[in-house]
């Protein structure tokens, strides 16, 4: 998924229009600097489960804008079903109506997470 089109589903998920509100717009890249720092390791399970090198906080780009279409290093099960969940919960928490609604998103946002994570096992030798 590229940047652009996690912004856009953020907005339908907040029900804005992507491009109408610059403010929210503008503080997209930062929300989503976050969430993918918060991800990493959530990244990593998905990599190990396919024997990629891992990511990590410093291999992920520092994104500018919304409208990048610069493709996110991450499994595409995360950025449909879990990332918009967090730059849900960002976008809200700018509005200080929906600070609850906002807290609510990112307990959803979590357990998306935990949720779509596969286990990863490994043999362990005992003696």
């Amino acid at each position: 998924m590229t940047v652009r089109g996690l912004y856009e589903m953020s907005c339908a998920l907040i029900f804005e229009t992507p491009d109408d509100d610059e403010d929210l717009k503008a503080g997209f890249p930062h929300i989503l600097n976050q969430i993918l720092s918060e991800a990493v390791d959530y990244e990593n399970q998905f990599r190990r489960l396919d024997g990629e090198k891992l990511l990590r906080v410093e291999d992920i780009p520092l994104y500018v804008s919304a409208d990048s279409n610069e493709m996110l290093p991450f499994h595409e099960k995360l950025c449909r079903a879990a990332l918009p969940l967090g730059v849900k919960a960002g976008l809200l928490q700018e509005d200080g109506n929906k600070q609850a609604e906002s807290a609510i998103e990112y307990n959803k946002y979590i357990s998306a997470l935990n949720d779509l994570t596969p286990a990863v096992f490994i043999d362990v030798d005992s003696e």
